[in-house]
């Protein structure tokens, strides 16, 4: 029995269209100066017009410098990164990239490695797991366990015996901070060891950060937590959040919560509690810090040097040398508060201020509601369109806007 004329055309539409290429997503790095157009034609996906065909792609890692991602063939995983393809892999997990390196996870034989992007690899372990990069890519730390022996790797070097490795961090000078669990107990030991006072032990350790040789973590003794800061323990608190680094590690910043209270505590200052507060926003570079408090009257953006508000919504903070920047959502519109003008702004993507380095200008990509575009708007004024696939490309918008103001 022959089909009608219109069932032919219509599986040989579905036909054509199933072996269409089409694009799957696209996905910027932090600048927005490299962008990755992932394809399939329904039984393939690929990454760039004429990239290698895999079942499938995962694991996608995109910076200014390289592209990195997992791919599947089969029962066999591969990493592929700009130089070559390693593998093939049982499993790849915790793809990690930092500056222009990267590292992974991989099982081999039901054992599992720990892999440079140039192909080097730990010995087997039962598993692989916290995968860590300093923040300039050069340092590589991770756990291995067999058993009821956990150790920490650092690059290259393995560690002693632990019970069990609850988390690390390693800072650019190539030492790891490691909470460990002993004996119900919880504490910070170094990798390689410092050779100074040892950590005191807690009940529970969160929050760790290590930077520029300064460490701090929140610790809780009973109900109470405590911030220790190079070894210094704040007052306590109902809970420590948002532990934050500032001033090149010399200063730091939390959320002291108490019952229905919070107060930001700046360097072990306690400020003035409210009903909610964001977490501290803290330079890298200076000493200034911000953060939006909310009470029955609206929100308030807090700074170092100054108070605004209250205001119905806050939903970017930027933090310049002469200041505290912000978009503010009041009657029905949006403001941006910069040096204390105001610039109002029918709509605004969250997340896509930021200011140039000497803090003169600012940055954003505003939305038209009533054309439904988007704008690079520089101090107010339209500079260019941009694309629903910059805006939604999946990386964070403001370093991307910051690059575009230095290039202006």
């Amino acid at each position: 029995m022959t089909a009608p004329p219109e069932r032919l055309l219509a599986i040989a539409l579905l036909f054509l269209s199933c072996a269409t290429p089409r694009l799957v997503l696209s996905r910027h790095d932090a600048e927005h100066q490299r962008r990755a157009d992932l394809y399939t034609d329904g039984t393939a996906q690929w990454l760039g017009e004429g990239g290698e065909r895999y079942d499938s792609i995962s694991e996608i890692q995109l910076s200014s410098k390289g592209l990195v991602y997992v791919a599947h063939r089969g029962a066999s995983s591969f990493v592929v990164t700009p130089t070559l393809t390693l593998g093939p892999y049982e499993a790849v997990t915790q793809l990690l990239l930092a500056d222009d390196r990267a590292v992974f996870a991989a099982a081999q034989e039901r054992r599992w490695l720990a892999v440079r992007d140039d192909g080097t690899h730990s010995r087997p372990y039962q598993t692989v797991q916290s995968l860590r990069l300093s923040p300039d890519g050069r340092h590589f730390a991770f756990v291995g366990s067999d058993g009821a022996c956990a150790r920490v790797t650092v690059d290259g070097t393995e560690g002693p015996c632990h019970e069990r490795v609850l988390t690390l961090d390693v800072d650019d000078d190539g030492r790891a901070a490691i909470v460990i669990r002993e004996n119900r107990l919880e504490r910070v030991v170094f990798q390689p060891g410092d050779g100074g006072t040892p950590q005191p032990a807690a009940e529970a350790i969160a929050e760790l950060h290590v930077t520029r040789g300064h460490i701090a973590y929140a610790a809780r003794h009973g109900l109470r937590w405590a911030a220790v800061v190079d070894g210094a323990v704040s007052s306590e608190c109902g809970r420590v959040r948002h532990l934050r680094f500032g001033d090149a590690g010399r200063r730091t910043g939390w959320v002291c919560a108490d019952g229905d209270r919070s107060a930001v505590v700046i360097d072990g200052l306690e400020g003035e509690r409210w009903p909610q507060v964001s977490a501290p926003l803290l330079r890298d570079d200076a000493t200034g810090w911000a953060y939006v408090a909310h009470d029955a009257s609206g929100a308030w953006v807090i700074s170092s040097d100054s108070r605004f508000g209250p205001f119905a919504e806050v939903n970017d903070l930027a933090l310049g040398p002469h200041g505290v920047t912000f978009v503010a959502r009041e009657n029905g519109a949006c403001t941006v508060v910069h040096r204390e003008r105001r610039t109002e702004l029918a709509a605004v993507v969250d997340g896509s201020l930021a200011l140039s380095d000497d803090g003169e200008h600012w940055g954003l990509i505003s939305a038209d509601p009533k054309t439904r575009t988007f704008w690079l708007t520089v101090d107010g004024a339209r500079m260019r369109a941009v694309t629903g696939e910059d805006v939604f490309g999946g990386s964070p918008l403001g370093p991307w806007v910051r690059r575009s103001l230095v290039q202006r």
